[in-house]
């Protein structure tokens, strides 16, 4: 668990955002940033892509633990609800896998400040299959 936490957590993209794989089980995953001036529009709220970056991210790593080996993920689609405005401070996003087929899943993302929901996703990842070896001769 550690070193699969630790490998998501030295990604540049999360290290550049300040955000981190905290906990994961089968089909679910929590992300934590905290909410920096870095991360703000002109309006002093956190950037609706970096709610939007937390809640793919947790959504993707709840489905990469469903996967098995060979296999990997790619986001085909985000939808993002904002249903408050997210000041500086802890950001908590909790991804859950709600349908899992051969070729895609469905997972949904609770992003909260404070206890507070302040957005909620609904995200749809292809599942790509790795190509079997060729034989030789």
């Amino acid at each position: 668990m550690e070193i699969v936490r630790a490998a998501v957590n030295n990604s540049p993209y999360y290290l550049h955002l300040g955000m981190a794989l905290v906990a994961f089980d089968e089909g679910k995953a929590r992300f934590e940033m905290t909410v920096k001036r870095h991360h703000t529009n002109i309006y002093g709220a956190a950037h609706g892509g970096a709610i939007a970056s937390i809640a793919d991210s947790a959504c993707g790593l709840a489905v990469a633990t469903r996967l098995v080996a060979g296999q990997s993920t790619v986001t085909l689609d985000l939808r993002v609800n904002y249903c408050a405005s997210v000041k500086e401070g802890l950001l908590v996003a909790e991804g859950e896998v709600v349908y899992m087929g051969k070729t895609t899943a469905v997972e949904t993302a609770k992003i909260t400040q404070n206890g507070n929901l302040v957005a909620f996703a609904v995200a749809t990842h292809y599942i790509k299959q790795s190509a079997p070896p060729i034989p030789n001769g």
